[in-house]
């Protein structure tokens, strides 16, 4: 519970009195101190943070100020108020990013099918665009799917009227293809099969990922428009030539 409740925003000792103060109920600062194992000094200056949380209030009996903490609901309070807040801000991030003439070089990993899928999607981002495939598509499907190609992929690119000019082994899955290139916003030139590799590689606006085989699982995407403008380059080249 301590590690979920740091994930919330607490830090560990808020946590710990939060939890030693529900578990107690209604309770004096060194009872408190002696259930969360903490100084009662420290104790205090923390009970003061969780009340400003309103994770914490505080009743003044005969004896003595008794601190009790509010239910488990307000939790749910409070992440909602931060997620709010953030979303309050969000515009004035996203304009800290654009406001930049130039955006600084990226290089990100992913694993696995979940993380190879998603660079996929990041194909789809921008509208009214274009973009290369070099590769193979009978590999490309054991990672996504043909269902997936079909389903979503070809429908969700099609409404933002995005190309997809792809250069590919001559296969079952790339004679599909094929077809109806037109019809599909799409157009294919096979490459020489003496020259087959089963990785695959996307170049998209600033960006380009390439992708292992089904048997690794791993995939690259490399933000940085001087190296996708030199990569679209040789995709131009190589296509010119075939």
């Amino acid at each position: 519970m301590l590690s979920t409740l740091q994930k919330l925003g607490l830090t560990e000792k808020e946590a710990r009195v939060y939890l030693a103060s529900l578990e107690l109920g209604s309770a004096k600062i060194p009872e408190i101190a002696k259930k969360s194992k903490i100084k009662r000094t420290t104790v205090y200056v923390i009970l003061e943070s969780l009340m400003q949380k309103g994770l914490v209030s505080y009743y003044q009996s005969k004896e003595s100020k008794k601190f009790i903490a509010e239910e488990p609901e307000r939790l749910q309070s409070l992440l909602k108020e931060r997620q709010e807040a953030l979303l309050q801000i969000m515009p004035q991030l996203s304009a800290l990013i654009k406001g930049k003439e130039e955006k600084r070089p990226e290089v990100r990993f992913y694993l696995g099918k979940e993380g190879c899928l998603s660079i996929v999607e990041q194909t789809l981002e921008v509208k009214n665009s274009e973009i290369l495939y070099l590769g193979s598509i009978v590999d490309i499907y054991k990672i996504v799917t043909p269902e997936y190609d079909y389903n979503h992929y070809i429908p969700a690119r099609m409404e933002k009227n995005i190309k997809f000019t792809a250069l590919v082994f001559a296969d079952l899955g790339a004679n599909k293809l094929k077809q109806d290139e037109a019809k599909f916003l799409r157009t294919i030139k096979y490459l020489p099969q003496e020259y087959f590799f089963s990785s695959s590689m996307f170049i998209f606006q600033d960006k380009i990922a390439c992708l292992s085989s089904e048997k690794e699982l791993i995939g690259v995407v490399i933000q940085s428009s001087d190296l996708a403008q030199m990569e679209r380059q040789k995709f131009k080249l190589l296509w010119d030539k075939l």
